[in-house]
């Protein structure tokens, strides 16, 4: 149907969203039009982005080095940016009004329009790219035999419960109707009711 010449090397996977095709290479994040594949803006990038960005209503979130963008889709405008000292952020999903961002150790939620933090989940090894539904937001915390299924609510990121689980992957969990899907790092798939 049509092909895209990047200036660099394609270093993110790609996000469809209303009519557009983001993807970045290691010094841009581009906008392509999803029917011609025609370059509808291109927003330069400090470092590369090795995650697909994130498109919540018009407002498309990425890696830009080691803090997060937020750009309108539209323009490519730039409407505000997030950093935390020492924490490269990875755009991990939307839900209404929050934009859930994580690094190696720590899940966040800020406010789409804004930035602003809104709270702040850790774990003093690892926390995976969170899943989210309406009400609760999943995800793998700890490492090797020290780890669990964690849900937190949405709103406040309290803990609504734990399940502990020897040896769960990094990745993130699935969510299919009532059921999470989570992987073990020896190959097996857990899924537990939500």
């Amino acid at each position: 149907r049509w092909t895209f010449a990047a200036k660099d090397y394609i270093s993110s996977s790609a996000t469809v969203s209303q009519g557009h095709v983001y993807i970045s290479d290691f010094r841009y994040l581009y906008a392509l039009d999803q029917q011609s594949g025609a370059v509808v803006w291109a927003h330069p990038t400090t470092l590369s982005i090795y995650f697909s960005p994130v498109v919540a209503g018009q407002t498309v979130l990425l890696n830009d080095g080691e803090g997060l963008s937020a750009l309108d889709t539209t323009s490519g405008k730039q409407l505000w940016t997030a950093n935390i000292p020492s924490q490269a952020l990875i755009p991990g999903a939307v839900s209404g009004s929050r934009v859930f961002v994580k690094s190696v150790s720590s899940l966040y939620a800020l406010d789409l329009a804004s930035g602003k933090q809104l709270w702040r989940f850790d774990d003093r090894n690892f926390i995976s790219l969170p899943a989210v539904t309406s009400d609760q937001v999943f995800v793998v915390k700890g490492s090797g035999a020290d780890t669990a299924i964690v849900a937190l609510d949405v709103a406040s990121g309290q803990s609504a419960w734990a399940q502990p689980v020897a040896s769960l992957a990094t990745s993130a969990p699935v969510i299919a109707g009532k059921v999470i899907y989570v992987r073990t790092g020896d190959g097996r798939v857990l899924s537990f009711w939500h």
